[in-house]
């Protein structure tokens, strides 16, 4: 579906071998971010930003 857009997108998603997989063919990012619930402490995890 990402290929058939005829703008630009940016797609955020959990950095998961798979997902960098199924999107290798676009250009791919990675930042840092801190997962909260109800302003809980939170963790540390990574996420990947595919840009089409």
């Amino acid at each position: 579906m990402l290929a058939k857009l005829k703008c630009k997108a940016i797609i955020s998603l959990n950095d998961h071998p798979d997902i960098r997989r199924i999107f290798a063919g676009y250009h791919i990012e990675t930042t840092n971010i801190r997962y909260t619930v109800g302003g809980g402490k939170g963790s540390d995890a990574k996420e990947v930003l595919i840009f089409r």
